[in-house]
Formats: structure tokens, C-alpha cells, sequence
């Protein structure tokens, strides 16, 4: 079994990219889920409105973990 880190940051962005840092974080952990992973949230600096994150660490668990996660690197824009 592996485990693998993904973070999710907004860099400098606004409020709005804060709330999809929270948005994807969700979406990343059913996905992981959905595919026999386990997923959770290890750490999040929040942003200044409540329940949004400037960044978020995401713990997964499970087989061929690289394969899962690169699926979600790179930019994500969030229409």
C-alpha cells in the first residue's frame, strides 16, 4: 500500500480561488474514494470567509498512487 500528499493552493489568488481550493479538495477525496481509495484532509490554511482554504494537503491511500494523482496535477480552472 502507498501513501501519497497532494496539495491544492491558491497561491495568490483571490477569495474566489480560495473557494475552489475547498471545492476541489471535496471533489478530489470523492473521486478517490469513488476509485477504492482513502482520502482525507491533512492540513489547511483557511482563507479569510469560513470553510474556504488559501491551500489544502490531502492524504490518499492505496495502490498506484501516481497514476491517481496525475489526473489532478497541473492548473485547474474552475467555471
Amino acid at each position: 500500500m502507498m501513501i501519497g500528499w497532494l496539495q491544492i493552493t491558491s497561491g495568490r489568488g483571490p477569495e474566489e480561488c480560495c473557494w475552489v481550493v475547498a471545492q476541489l479538495a471535496k471533489a478530489i477525496i470523492n473521486e478517490a474514494s469513488a476509485k477504492g481509495y482513502k482520502a482525507h484532509v491533512l492540513e489547511t490554511i483557511p482563507g479569510i470567509t469560513p470553510n474556504i482554504f488559501k491551500s489544502a494537503l490531502i492524504a490518499i491511500e492505496g495502490e498506484n498512487i501516481p497514476s491517481f494523482v496525475s489526473t489532478w496535477e497541473g492548473t485547474i480552472q474552475w467555471i
